[in-house]
């Protein structure tokens, strides 16, 4: 943890850094701020953690901005073939040596998803000057949200910042140091050990699941306080960076609670992944599990998150098959007509929700499993 807040600390450096040379080259009335845009990726390169992550970001990058110059039809299983491989390759090497590949998953997915899109989008294919700037955009390299060359691109970073924008990433950076240096390690992540240690009582089962809930909470504070840092870095140089979480704890359904949880990776799995594979295909339910199943060992390659992603699959298939039934939604219908039981409902709907992806949570960290 310490060094990935060394990061977000690089990161605020960066960005500073970043600002004053985007400034000095609209002074200088340089049209295209080009003395701005190579000052982001010296500076950024110069705060990546270890060498072996920059060469890796680099080489996929250089790998995707020639690939959206192909023909994307026809060379589709030549782009995510040897990227997936070096992935694979990657956290293998990882976890059985001293090799540091920090921050692959994120260069993974976004390397994957801009070939992905090149190919379902050939008409709205990236300029190769975006596709590597975005791959490389620092501020959202190590943690994300993930997203593509639609938003960071040259011409976004073409223009100066409004005073809005950097008012508001201030403020984002500010609450976001504030969660990941004080919040999260001092306050959150203090609440599970604590309700853990009460677990014996006649009490016991509600204080595990308090346990439980404190310890995905701890993960949302910790992980929201990152990406509000890449939020805000990313206003400071005027770019709208897509948001990741929605007020999750208010998810009655799973269904609802992964439209409020890291919403750029869904929305990266969905449109770009899960929607094509049912359209080909017509196995819609099979086709949640696969990907989720994806999602838990993009995480880690370990049979906790795997079991993680096929856990969360499964749920969101049975939630799924439960909408489309006609039994089910006449039953539904019914009990809007009696506000106390729909109430209640709902409530349960969300002390269900909450326990499952906190369980399903704590095993991927391998505590149960």
């Amino acid at each position: 943890m310490t060094l990935v807040f060394d990061n977000l600390m690089s990161a605020v450096a960066f960005v500073l850094a970043f600002m004053l040379g985007h400034l000095g080259a609209h002074l200088l009335r340089s049209e295209r701020l080009v003395l701005a845009n190579a000052l982001l990726f010296s500076i950024a390169f110069a705060f990546i953690a270890s060498i072996e992550t920059a060469i890796t970001a680099i080489l996929m990058a250089a790998y995707a901005a020639i690939f959206v110059r192909l023909d994307s039809q026809r060379w589709i299983s030549a782009g995510v073939v040897p990227v997936t491989a070096i992935f694979i390759a990657g956290r293998i090497a990882s976890d059985h040596s001293d090799l540091s590949l920090l921050f692959l998953p994120f260069i993974y997915i976004r390397t994957l998803g801009t070939i992905v899109w090149t190919w379902r989008y050939p008409k709205e294919r990236f300029a190769p000057r975006d596709v590597f700037l975005s791959l490389l955009f620092f501020p959202t390299l190590p943690i994300g949200p993930i997203q593509f060359a639609d938003r960071i691109n040259v011409a976004a970073l073409c223009t100066l910042p409004t005073t809005d924008d950097v008012a508001h990433g201030a403020k984002r950076v500010l609450i976001g140091i504030a969660k990941v240096a004080w919040f999260g390690p001092e306050i959150t992540s203090q609440l599970g050990s604590r309700f853990a240690a009460l677990d014996d009582g006649p009490f016991g089962i509600l204080f595990k699941i308090l346990a439980l809930w404190a310890g995905l909470f701890n993960i949302y504070i910790m992980f929201s306080g990152y990406v509000d840092v890449a939020v805000g870095l990313c206003r400071f140089v005027g770019i709208q960076s897509r948001e990741n979480f929605n007020r999750p704890w208010m998810a009655r359904t799973i269904q609802e609670f992964w439209q409020r949880w890291h919403m750029s990776l869904v929305w990266v799995t969905n449109n770009l992944g899960y929607h094509p594979y049912v359209r080909r295909t017509g196995h819609r339910y099979l086709g949640i599990v696969l990907a989720f199943t994806f999602i838990g060992v993009w995480h880690a390659f370990t049979w906790n998150y795997l079991l993680w992603g096929f856990g969360h699959g499964v749920a969101l298939a049975i939630f799924a098959w439960a909408q489309r039934h006609p039994r089910v939604r006449a039953i539904w219908a019914r009990t809007q007509g009696y506000p106390a039981l729909n109430l209640l409902l709902q409530g349960l709907g969300w002390f269900a929700t909450m326990t499952y992806v906190s369980a399903l949570s704590d095993f991927a960290a391998g505590e149960l499993g």
